[in-house]
């Protein structure tokens, strides 16, 4: 709900307060702290301010979860973005969060403890040693959560996720997926992750001016937003491979104009 709100929300003549329900922790969707800690401040690099108050997670199949999203309408335009300099070694952090009935708290006290024990030890055989992990229990209905990891280069965020199934998850699992995602990213150097992609195209293509932005991988999500913006839009986008293996992505933004 998010990604096809903002956009309008952005170009309004008034700030917006949107309260939105259902799921947010879920499958085939960004779970609320990969959108608040990796899209979020990928998005002010363009001007949107925004934000969300999580008043209650949600888990498949109940929802019930509910966001505040908080909106400021841009200054006139978006501005364009590059996004193509790797920066230096980068400084890692987490976000572990597990929610469940309230008699099950100590055992997912324990999980997200083991977690962030096992991320940090993956990470660590990789290189990588300025890590920090936040984390959080909570008791709720439902049982859900996610693991995000975020990289911060200097001047690339690169993030990924995975999602806690309590009938499926199991610590090497969840440190498994989120980890190796992440280090495809940064073994390449890639600028962005695949998911802040395929999330950021419409920005791009709104924005007043040209857009550059290097990756390692081009999904069919990011393949389809292209695509969808170019048939709404003006918008024009070029992708060339790199010597070094990676993809620029290049557009010609319209330069919408708020009212």
């Amino acid at each position: 709900m998010i990604q096809s709100t903002l956009p309008v929300a952005i170009f309004s003549n008034h700030n917006s307060s949107i309260t939105m329900k259902g799921g947010t922790d879920v499958s085939f969707a960004p779970s609320m702290d990969y959108v608040k800690k990796v899209l979020f401040p990928i998005y002010k690099l363009f001007g949107v301010r925004c934000d969300t108050l999580i008043n209650q997670r949600g888990f498949y199949p109940k929802g019930r979860g509910e966001v505040e999203l908080t909106v400021n309408p841009v200054t006139e335009y978006l501005k364009p973005i590059e996004i193509i300099n790797f920066g230096d070694q980068p400084a890692i952090k987490g976000f572990v969060f597990i929610s469940g009935p309230k008699h099950q708290h100590n055992k997912h006290t324990q999980i997200v403890q083991d977690l962030v024990t096992a991320v940090k030890n993956k990470l660590n055989l990789s290189g990588y040693h300025k890590i920090t992990i936040e984390t959080e229990v909570g008791d709720s209905d439902g049982a859900g959560g996610s693991l995000v990891l975020v990289a911060d280069t200097g001047t690339c965020l690169i993030g990924s996720s995975a999602l806690y199934d309590m009938r499926r998850s199991t610590i090497n699992s969840l440190t498994d997926e989120a980890c190796d995602k992440l280090l495809l990213d940064l073994e390449v150097k890639s600028c962005i992750d695949p998911n802040a992609l395929d999330n950021i195209i419409i920005f791009m293509a709104l924005a007043n001016g040209k857009s550059k932005v290097k990756c390692r991988e081009i999904t069919l999500h990011t393949k389809t937003a292209i695509y969808i913006a170019e048939q709404f839009t003006e918008a024009k986008f070029s992708i060339r491979k790199m010597e070094d293996g990676l993809n620029e992505i290049i557009c010609e933004g319209i330069g919408l104009k708020t009212v």
